[in-house]
């Protein structure tokens, strides 16, 4: 959950040249991927999330995003399952006046992506969150995908999606997210600078991520689905993150499948030392309950 709390509060594998020339021409295709239909219900996270929210007046703003996430995952990822975790991680309530909310989770792996995390944080108008985060199996030193659409009160709105890369190295940077520059640069004009207060941004976030504020919430044009140009470049990233891993050649070397895990384990610590995102779960949902959804499925370097 690392981009999440940024609103609360020497891996270099070479690819293959016709891989790497594939991720870099292959914008239209991620495109047409990105058209994807946004209804399809075949996942289970999409089935057991309702539209509305703690306060019946509010609707989920984030649940299409969820949708179609949960639809690409389901075309684009073979193999998807769901993955067994603690009951009372899955679902959490607070109903102390002011301070209702629900929060849901949802665990899934695939063929290639060891653990695929979703989470619905829904405090009604005060504020709603999807966040997801795809860990690929450990042999890829391919970045993680991070998304962590945020919404505060009635106009405010955070959105920050990146592929979070597992080395700052120029090579490993130039193969695996410079590919993202032409979907980037049409959004370009809408993204602020990330801020320093919790994390570095030269540690696990490559150039190419995206982070927008806005002060239109729900009704924001860019926001909108399926024409929104955020919504655009959303998909774009989802479907290029998948094709693109999904033409890489798996390697099966121990040395390096430890590295890999490594810098995961490197990745969870990190983000669990610097999130203030479990203070404000602990408001909600008390602190032990807190605590053990930080370290057992947000942050469960395993």
């Amino acid at each position: 959950m690392i981009l999440f709390s940024l609103a609360l509060s020497c891996l270099c594998m070479s690819l293959q040249e016709s891989v790497y020339v594939s991720i870099e021409h292959s914008n239209e295709e991620v495109y047409m991927l990105s058209k994807l239909n946004v209804t399809f219900t075949n996942c289970p996270a999409i089935m057991q999330l309702k539209d509305s929210s703690v306060d019946s007046s509010v609707k989920l703003i984030y649940k299409p995003y969820m949708d179609s996430l949960c639809s690409t995952l389901t075309v684009a990822a073979p193999g998807m399952k769901s993955l067994r975790f603690d009951e009372e991680l899955r679902v959490c309530k607070s109903d102390s006046g002011s301070q209702r909310a629900v929060i849901q989770n949802w665990l899934f792996c695939s063929d290639r992506l060891r653990r695929i995390r979703l989470t619905y944080f829904d405090a009604g108008s005060a504020c709603q969150a999807f966040n997801s985060l795809l860990y690929p199996d450990w042999r890829f030193d391919y970045p993680l995908l991070g998304i962590d659409l945020l919404a505060f009160g009635k106009k405010k709105i955070l959105c920050v999606v990146d592929f979070q890369p597992l080395s700052q190295d120029p090579g490993y940077l130039e193969k695996y997210t410079a590919g993202l520059a032409p979907i980037q640069n049409k959004f370009a004009m809408f993204c602020s600078k990330m801020s320093t207060r919790f994390y570095n941004e030269k540690e696990f976030f490559s150039k190419q991520l995206i982070f927008y504020r806005s002060d239109r919430g729900a009704a924001d044009p860019l926001l909108q689905v399926p024409d929104g140009l955020f919504f655009s470049t959303y998909m774009g990233y989802v479907t290029s993150y998948l094709k693109w891993l999904h033409l890489l050649e798996p390697v099966y070397d121990l040395d390096f499948k430890m590295a890999v895990r490594n810098r995961h384990t490197e990745y969870d610590t990190y983000s669990s030392e610097r999130d203030p995102a479990i203070k404000v779960f602990t408001q909600y949902f008390g602190q032990k309950w807190s605590e053990r959804f930080a370290s057992e499925f947000l942050f469960p370097r395993d």
